[in-house]
């Protein structure tokens, strides 16, 4: 996803892991900034926000299908 995304045009792709090394993975295929995965949905969103100017995510892509990365997903996002 990172370097689909990092292909594509985007200007900061942002990584939400809790592995270190996947985290690296994330870095060496795209990512320009990685979150650690075990922080709370707040504190993600207060990361992101920082990261983008306080707007918040253009886009999140959730690959764990795990409810609650879902909705912290969604946390992420700019409205």
């Amino acid at each position: 996803a990172c370097a689909m995304a990092a292909t594509a045009g985007a200007s900061a792709v942002i990584a939400v892991e809790k592995d270190a090394a996947r985290g690296e993975w994330a870095r060496q295929f795209g990512a320009t900034a990685v979150l650690d995965g075990a922080l709370d949905a707040a504190t993600l969103r207060d990361q992101v926000r920082a990261l983008t100017a306080g707007r918040g995510a253009d886009v999140v892509l959730e690959l764990t299908g795990m409810p609650e990365a879902i909705e912290s997903g969604f946390e992420l996002l700019r409205f």
